[in-house]
C-alpha cells in the first residue's frame, strides 16, 4: 500500500471518534514512528478488537506512543506489531503491556529482532500476569525463555499455545489454593471464638 504517515495523517483524523471501527488493517506501509503516534491517538476512540501494524517501519518511539494507549484498550484482543524493530526498551514496553493487559488474546512479535533481554522481559510479564487472557503470541519460543528463568523444564518443549494455556491453568490453581486457605482460617478463627 505504502502509505507514509502524511497519508495516515488524513484517514486518522476521518477514523476519529469512529466508535463502530473494530478492525484496521494497516500492515505493509510505511507509517513509521509518526505514523504510530497518529495512531495512539485514535486508538482509544474506537472500539478497536483488531489492530495490524506489522512491517511499517515502526521502531521504540512508535511502539511505545502505540502501546501506551493499548495498555487500557478495553476491546482489543489482536495486535499485530511483526516486521517492527524494537531495542530492548521497546520490549520493556511490550513487557508493560503483557503484564497489566487483561483483554489482549493475540500478539504477534515477528521478525522484531527483540533481543534475548527483551525476550526474557516479555516472557517474566506473561508469566506474572494472573489475569491475563493471552492465547497466542509468537516471536520466539515462551517455554524455552521461561525455562532460562527457572520455571519447569516441561516447558521448554511446549508449544507457544501450551505455555500460555499452562500460565493460566497454575493462576486459576493458585487463587482457588488461596480462596480456600482463607476459608479454612475463617473456619478456624470462628471455631476459636466459638
Amino acid at each position: 500500500n505504502g502509505i507514509p504517515a502524511a497519508s495516515l495523517e488524513r484517514l486518522a483524523s476521518s477514523l476519529w471518534g469512529y466508535v463502530t471501527l473494530t478492525a484496521l488493517q494497516l500492515d505493509n506501509n510505511s507509517i513509521g514512528d509518526d505514523g504510530a503516534r497518529i495512531l495512539a491517538q485514535i486508538v482509544p476512540t474506537a472500539a478497536l478488537r483488531e489492530l495490524n501494524v506489522a512491517f511499517n517501519g515502526i521502531g521504540n518511539d512508535g511502539v511505545v506512543a502505540l502501546l501506551k494507549a493499548v495498555v487500557p484498550h478495553p476491546t482489543l484482543a489482536t495486535l499485530t506489531l511483526s516486521g517492527n524493530t524494537v531495542t530492548t526498551d521497546g520490549a520493556h514496553v511490550i513487557a508493560f503491556l503483557l503484564a497489566h493487559n487483561v483483554v489482549l488474546r493475540e500478539l504477534y512479535l515477528d521478525h522484531m529482532n527483540i533481543g534475548h533481554a527483551g525476550e526474557r522481559h516479555i516472557a517474566a510479564s506473561v508469566a506474572s500476569n494472573k489475569r491475563g487472557g493471552l492465547r497466542v503470541m509468537t516471536g520466539f519460543e515462551l517455554g524455552s525463555v521461561l525455562v532460562q528463568l527457572d520455571s519447569p523444564d516441561f516447558l521448554g518443549s511446549y508449544t507457544n499455545e501450551q505455555v500460555l494455556h499452562y500460565i493460566r491453568e497454575m493462576w486459576t490453581l493458585h487463587e482457588a489454593s488461596q480462596r480456600d486457605a482463607a476459608a479454612a482460617q475463617a473456619q478456624a478463627q470462628a471455631q476459636v471464638k466459638a
